[in-house]
């Protein structure tokens, strides 16, 4: 059976809170208050680890690198049902190279609450 896990962006104190979902501590709301609250993000676990074996939640930013050995970093993404990589440049790549399941070459470098400098940075 897979554990659902999410955590939470708390907007005002600018930090990351971890396993929300199980309402560990008292002085932390509880998840349903989480869900409804414009003070906090709340991202789900995709279940899936990188290359260092690192849970990958929603909102990380990731870098991967393809096969040809361009490398570039992108955030993941809920589309359509699925996590995606959300694709930020015009780079061609073979069908199928460019998948969350690429594990192999990916690697979770921040999220985009604690480090949206790296989107803007460009990979040697």
């Amino acid at each position: 059976m897979r554990e659902i896990k999410f955590r939470a962006w708390d907007k005002r104190e600018r930090k990351m809170y971890y396993d929300v979902q199980d309402e560990y501590d008292s002085t932390f709301p509880s998840f349903a208050t989480l869900l409804n609250n414009d003070f906090f993000e709340v991202m789900q676990s995709t279940c899936l680890k990188d290359k260092n074996g690192k849970e990958i939640y929603e909102g990380d930013i990731v870098e991967i690198e393809c096969g040809c050995g361009y490398k570039d970093k992108m955030p993941i993404e809920w589309n359509c049902n699925s996590y995606k990589l959300k694709q930020t440049w015009s780079h061609d790549f073979p069908d199928g190279e460019l998948e969350l399941c690429q594990l192999k070459r990916t690697e979770v470098i921040g999220n985009i609450y604690e480090n949206p400098e790296l989107l803007e940075e460009k990979v040697e």
